[in-house]
């Protein structure tokens, strides 16, 4: 996937109907579907040369998507292969089929592919999962900063502590007040100075 795909903005409320001559696909955002299935003849022979769980029908949400890639060459069926992680952490491969020869408009796995991809990343972005957090070589979402657990190596001190660098509360107004035996020292010493502060 390049950054062109990773940073696409998509309309959240945006679908997609992709025509296929053996069921079509809808793409939105919520995930990728494909509920119904046409062409008995030709799916037939599709389920003849793999197991059924291996063939995507229904409904796949992208939190369970975890690549996307699609094999057309020299085949009938071509079809675009969906890595999925179930909610146990087991992967397995979903196959997403068309058919070789179609009319115009239909079954067109490139144009499905691509469209698969913006709205998947659309989908991450909507899910906060930006850009700056996206490692692009190995193609896989970062945590985001706010997500990073960081050990501060100082505590934050206790309510009633004051910190160590802090001056004290008393020597805060130290100009602005003086306590008694401040007075009486600088009377002792510089009787004028107490007159001159308190008057006469």
């Amino acid at each position: 996937m390049t950054w062109r795909d990773a940073s696409v903005t998509v309309d959240a409320e945006q679908q997609y109907i992709i025509k296929s001559v053996l069921g079509d696909i809808t793409i939105d955002d919520k995930g990728i579907w494909r509920e119904e299935l046409k062409s008995e003849e030709d799916w037939h022979r599709i389920t003849g040369t793999m197991d059924a769980e291996e063939i995507f029908q229904g409904h796949l949400p992208w939190a369970y998507l975890k690549e996307v890639d699609a094999k057309t060459h020299h085949l009938s069926y071509p079809h675009i292969d969906l890595l999925v992680e179930d909610e146990d952490g087991n992967e397995h491969r979903l196959m997403l089929f068309f058919k070789d020869e179609s009319p115009d408009g239909y079954d067109d796995v490139d144009h499905c592919l691509s469209t698969i991809k913006k709205a998947w990343a659309a989908n991450r972005q909507r899910r906060k999962i930006h850009t700056l957090d996206y490692d692009f070589q190995d193609d896989a979402p970062q945590p985001a900063a706010a997500q990073v657990d960081v050990e501060d190596d100082e505590p934050e001190p206790e309510p009633d502590e004051q910190p160590q660098d802090g001056p004290e509360p008393e020597q805060k107004n130290e100009q602005a007040e003086s306590s008694p035996t401040d007075i009486l020292e600088t009377a002792a010493e510089d009787p004028q100075s107490i007159m001159d502060m308190f008057g006469d």
